[in-house]
């Protein structure tokens, strides 16, 4: 539970990064379009465009793989969850299979004891 509550928290953060670096990017090419309407700077922005693209691709993908990574992990701590109550499941059967035994030992040994006494009785 505490693992799934990490898993989502990091999770959020993660989408949270992602809608920063599309507000950034967003931000990046409005300023790049005002800018590249000038037809002096030209090619000094289709340069500065080209780096501007390139870096938010490659943190854009850094991203995405670190929002897979998560997923993966997320992913990895529900399939463990689902083990763990599987094994809770088996257990409470197991031990509630023992009692019902226990209370038929019970049973007998009160049966026995029973017997013993009539048996001293009688002798």
């Amino acid at each position: 539970s505490k693992e799934a509550d990490l898993a989502h928290s990091r999770k959020l953060r993660q989408e949270s990064e992602g809608q920063q670096l599309r507000r950034k990017k967003m931000a990046l090419e409005r300023s790049l379009g005002v800018k590249a309407s000038g037809t002096a700077y030209a090619e000094h922005e289709d340069g500065a465009t080209e780096r501007a693209v390139q870096s938010l691709s490659e943190d854009l993908r850094q991203a995405m793989v670190h929002l897979e990574d998560l997923r993966g992990d997320l992913a990895r701590k529900k399939r463990q969850a689902q083990e763990r109550q599987s094994l809770v499941e088996e257990r409470q059967l197991r031990s509630q299979q023992l009692n019902e035994d226990l209370t038929s030992e019970r049973k007998r040994s009160d049966e026995m004891q029973r017997v013993l006494l009539r048996l001293e009785q009688g002798l």
